[in-house]
């Protein structure tokens, strides 16, 4: 790929990185996914490039007890790109204690096939309605977000 000052990137090579973070607390407490305020935005030089994404969910907790559990999925604009499923078992994250606290990751390689900007982010659901989730709980954690640009 060779672009636009004549610079030529080979297979692999990182184009940009981008990183995002946000300490500010979400509440989850229903099986349908929500924002949890942390979200990054990309612009790849290439159509062709991929994008690898990282984001680290820290200070996710839950708050119920006899059992509760979350899953975070990642969407890329308004479509997810992960997205297990809390309602049906495949959650990522399941205690049996009260007030367990945890954190949660999520690295996936992207193929946007655009040079428009795109906006990636997470979003939160609880294993069971009604019972709380926390994310950055009680604004003392800071998740992070990264976007990488990947030649192909």
């Amino acid at each position: 790929t060779i672009d636009s000052s004549g610079n030529v990137h080979k297979a692999g090579f990182v184009i940009q990185v981008v990183q995002a973070t946000t300490s500010t607390q979400t509440l989850h407490n229903s099986t349908t996914y929500s924002d949890t305020g942390l979200t990054v935005t990309i612009t790849p030089k290439f159509s062709t490039s991929k994008v690898l994404i990282m984001a680290k969910q820290k200070g996710v907790r839950l708050e119920d007890v006899n059992g509760s559990g979350c899953s975070i999925g990642l969407l890329r604009g308004s479509n997810f790109i992960h997205k297990p499923g809390p309602s049906t078992g495949h959650h990522q994250f399941f205690s049996s204690d009260s007030h367990m606290y945890g954190e949660l990751e999520i690295t996936l390689l992207d193929d946007p096939s655009t040079t428009s900007a795109t906006t990636y982010k997470t979003q939160c659901a609880s294993y069971y309605s009604s019972k709380n989730v926390y994310c950055q709980q009680g604004n003392n954690f800071t998740s992070v977000i990264i976007a990488m640009e990947v030649a192909q």
